[in-house]
């Protein structure tokens, strides 16, 4: 993925890294998966190899005093088995729940197999083709979500 620098820069006061490979936060990522009776498909291992844990922090576009952001690697329990089938159905992909937002960003974060980034409340909407522009959309975007 190619991260425009505003992202790159609130990864890295994350504490993500290029390549990062967190074993401890998969585990923990895989027990509450295993916990919940949901399956953690290969595509969102393999981000959350990467990014479980991380938790990028940035003025709220909408509310620039506000600072919001995104759990990586959270519970999916919070989000019930009935709405993420009905988002699966409704974006024609399967979804997995790769984080929670806060404060102005609240809601669920899915990434689809395809790579494209979800977020999702009563309703899910595609952010971005992939983390990378999804997460930018996120920080610069008074209105993010792509109809």
């Amino acid at each position: 993925m190619q991260y425009d620098p505003l992202v790159y820069s609130a990864l890295r006061a994350a504490g993500w890294i290029p390549g990062r490979q967190a074993p401890e936060a998969l585990l923990e990522v895989e027990r509450l998966f295993a916990a919940s009776d949901r399956p953690l498909p290969d595509y969102a291992r393999a981000f959350l190899a990467e990014f479980a844990g991380v938790r990028p922090r940035f003025p709220n576009p909408r509310q620039l005093e506000v600072i919001t952001g995104i759990d990586l690697g959270v519970s999916p329990t919070a989000l019930s088995k009935l709405a993420l089938t009905r988002f699966c159905a409704e974006t024609g992909e399967d979804l997995c729940q790769v984080g929670k937002g806060i404060s102005g960003s609240d809601g669920f974060y899915l990434l689809g197999e395809s790579g494209a980034l979800y977020w999702a409340w009563e309703n899910v909407s595609r952010v971005g083709q992939d983390f990378a522009e999804g997460l930018l959309r996120m920080m610069t975007e008074k209105r993010p979500l792509m109809l």
